[in-house]
């Protein structure tokens, strides 16, 4: 689907990365359930700054998502990071 989130993602918006994430997640506003995909923009978000991203990304790494194995290592460096974030 074409989202007006789109032209934003390109600018490297991360709240706009985030919103595209948890609509890939989780299948909604028109979107295909993808979570590789959701995974990516995740990854985007976070590394733009964006705290709810790290800390969803640090929830999928430790539990797994649809496609997306665990990861306990990764999981820890976005707990961290988002931690950090908040301080």
């Amino acid at each position: 689907p074409r989202s007006t989130l789109f032209p934003y993602t390109t600018l490297f918006r991360s709240e706009a990365q985030y919103q595209l994430a948890q609509r890939y997640e989780r299948g909604i506003g028109g979107f295909k359930k993808d979570a590789p995909t959701a995974l990516g923009w995740y990854e985007r978000a976070a590394s733009g700054g964006h705290l709810m991203a790290m800390r969803a990304l640090a929830q999928i790494y430790a539990e797994g998502l649809d496609g997306v194995k665990r990861d306990p290592e990764a999981a820890a460096k976005w707990t961290a990071r988002a931690k950090a974030a908040t301080h």
